[in-house]
């Protein structure tokens, strides 16, 4: 299979020069790597040209968030390779703070040349939040489930192992996620109304309904350390904002006696967000009680889309 690598930098050049390097690295696959940069105002363009002059670097004159950024790269991707080998095209989306082994991918690329209705897989995440550790296993719905992510302890490692070498998910996290190009092809690109959260959930429940299956591998593993500081608040206001945006897209509204799906998931979403602000302002975090509050204000009034103004 013919792999190529697509990696988003958002003024972290440091981070993304490193998961660059490592990439680089590999023997056996030898992917071709895509570095987008979001309109970072740190260098990061000239310093990850010069640091990785094997990769492609796009530079975006404005911030596209995860969806648009991916997106830049694929269109590009996805015309660069003749038609008779589009078919062996596969995308690794990767994040710059995520670390994958080449033997880990290998076990990925494995189940996609097993299955052929397997349009995207990913690893199973050893996810670094400070002291905790802990594993997660893609992810459920994201209007059905507050926590989306299907998470276990080490100890329940060797069972879910034992059971699984392939565990249907909902979506696969774009932390790290094989994508067979055709299934780009096939569904489309990233929504990017979505911008920041979400994009995977939608991308793989569009391919769903084309009969493509989304899983985990358990024998691949990748560790990820999330950031914290402005990133948290963007995530916190991304996460709960875009919920409305899938809930729009995928339960259409229908008239009748009883309330419909999207009604009851909005309205279900609502008191949720409100609970979250009003915790946050409990636990004396005003910033984070704003975003909760403006996600919800934004999702009720369909504003999608690039909103980081607000918090930056």
């Amino acid at each position: 299979m013919n792999l190529v690598v697509v990696i988003l930098n958002w003024n972290q050049a440091a981070a993304t020069i490193r998961c660059v390097e490592a990439v680089a690295a590999w023997t056996y696959v030898a992917p071709d790597i895509w570095v987008v940069d979001n309109a970072s105002q740190d260098g990061s363009r000239d310093l990850i040209t010069k640091q990785c002059p094997t990769a492609h670097v796009l530079a975006s004159d404005s911030n596209l968030g995860f969806a648009g950024g991916n997106n830049l790269a694929l269109r590009q991707i996805l015309s660069r390779y003749p038609p008779e080998r589009r078919d062996r095209d596969v995308v690794l989306l990767l994040n710059n703070d995520a670390v994958i082994s080449e033997d880990q991918v290998q076990h990925l690329l494995t189940e996609l040349e097993t299955h052929p209705r397997l349009g995207l897989v990913g690893p199973l995440l050893d996810e670094r939040r400070g002291k905790e550790k802990v594993f997660t296993a893609g992810g459920r719905d994201i209007a059905r489930h507050l926590g989306t992510r299907h998470e276990c302890s080490a100890s329940d490692l060797p069972a879910l192992i034992a059971t699984h070498r392939l565990l249907d998910v909902d979506y696969v996290p774009g932390t790290v996620a094989l994508v067979r190009a055709e299934v780009f092809r096939t569904v489309g690109l990233f929504d990017e109304d979505y911008f920041f959260s979400g994009e995977m959930a939608d991308l793989c429940r569009r391919a769903g309904d084309q009969g493509y299956a989304r899983a985990i591998c358990t024998r691949a593993c990748a560790t990820h350390e999330p950031g914290g500081g402005a990133r948290s608040t963007l995530y916190r206001y991304y996460t709960l904002r875009n919920r409305f945006l899938y809930i729009r897209k995928f339960y259409p509204a229908r008239s009748g006696i009883y309330p419909s799906r999207r009604a009851l998931f909005a309205y279900l979403w609502s008191i949720a967000g409100l609970v979250m602000a009003s915790r946050s302002l409990i636990q004396g975090s005003p910033v984070e009680a704003r975003a909760a509050w403006r996600a919800l204000c934004d999702g009720l009034a369909g504003r999608f889309g690039n909103r980081n103004e607000l918090f930056l």
